[in-house]
């Protein structure tokens, strides 16, 4: 099978690595002769491209069997002289009726998602094509360490940024609100695009907000910038509990890394990451649904309107879950770890979605 795939994954973002691991399980399957060819949506390329992807670009055959586009909707485009034209949306928000996308998604001949919250947003928004909910593939086969005995510290890990919808003051202010410095407990914040005295001027908002002081908690961890993969897995290591309180994310990696390491993980209700997390193998943060208006410099979501519909955490709930995560018992932690379902992530299953 001549399959070709098109997709972001010369790009450094969270849709690039997502991209890169798509390739990666597809070409993986014996029967399939891939080809791959860039698409681009910022000026941030990545050079280190593995060698099994240099050799996709280089494959070309004169008929397609499958034609999969990795990318947001007002770039789709319909071929007919292919067997199967398969398009990937982005999806984070609901009520999608007045984007535009609809449109060019029902013109495909079926649909992948990353979640059963996408599926229901994109049938409540007038999608009538075939959608496959495909979990995104990872290799399995990680190398994972315990806890540095050195740690003694109880680490709450959370990759973010300064986009609205990422909703960072809101566990800053949680963070800061619900414990104290005796209590050994410390936020560690992974961001990319945003420079480190912006993270900082907003912890400092959220200081003045708590009326608190760095001199009565310990002061979280703010980490900026493009960071190596062992420096990411030692992170992940040291983690006690992996917190995502964004209202929609592009991709579901940084939870399901989470999961496949063995962390307690939490993220907010009706968001793409709740298709794979619950109360018994992690947290649910609760929180309602309504519109962001922002014209935040960071935002990457271009149709962002008084129509979408997100999910908000509460800052309460996000208290909550962080407390409640922290005085887990050891029996507790392990019931939740137990119930940890990794298999449906494997990129060796990936056949099956063929």
């Amino acid at each position: 099978m001549n399959v070709l795939y098109l997709g972001h994954y010369r790009e450094n973002s969270s849709i690039g690595y997502s991209s890169k691991r798509y390739i990666h399980a597809i070409n993986n399957i014996d029967y399939i002769n891939l080809s791959v060819r860039p698409l681009y949506l910022q000026k941030n390329v990545s050079s280190n491209i593995p060698p099994h992807i240099l050799t996709c670009e280089q494959n070309s055959s004169d008929y397609y069997d499958m034609v999969i586009q990795d990318t947001f909707p007002e770039h789709y485009e319909y071929n007919g002289s292919f067997g199967k034209n398969i398009c990937m949306p982005k999806i984070i928000s609901r009520n999608l009726q007045h984007t535009g996308w609809i449109d060019k998604i029902n013109m495909m001949d079926e649909v992948w998602v990353n979640s059963y919250f996408a599926e229901k947003s994109l049938r409540e928004s007038g999608v009538d094509k075939l959608i496959k909910v495909i979990p995104e593939p990872f290799d399995l086969n990680i190398e994972t360490s315990e806890k540095s005995e050195s740690d003694k510290e109880f680490n709450f890990y959370s990759i973010s940024s300064l986009e609205d919808k990422d909703n960072l003051l809101s566990l800053m202010i949680a963070y800061i609100t619900e414990f104290d410095k005796t209590e050994g407990v410390r936020l560690i914040i992974k961001t990319q695009e945003c420079k480190e005295e912006e993270i900082k001027k907003l912890l400092n908002r959220a200081y003045g907000i708590s009326k608190k002081s760095s001199a009565d908690v310990n002061e979280p961890v703010i980490i900026v910038g493009f960071v190596e993969e062992e420096k990411m897995q030692e992170l992940m290591n040291n983690t006690d509990c992996y917190i995502d309180v964004s209202s929609g994310s592009y991709s579901t990696a940084s939870c399901v890394e989470a999961l496949i390491n063995k962390k307690i993980t939490a993220c907010v209700e009706g968001t793409s990451c709740s298709s794979y997390i619950s109360n018994t193998n992690g947290f649910i943060i609760k929180g309602d649904t309504r519109s962001i208006l922002s014209d935040n410099k960071y935002s990457t979501h271009k149709i962002s309107s008084i129509y979408e519909q997100y999910q908000i955490p509460h800052i309460d709930s996000i208290r909550s879950i962080m407390r409640n995560a922290y005085e887990l018992t050891d029996q507790e932690k392990q019931s939740k770890i137990d119930n940890i379902n990794t298999k449906i992530f494997d990129h060796k299953e990936f056949s099956r979605y063929m």
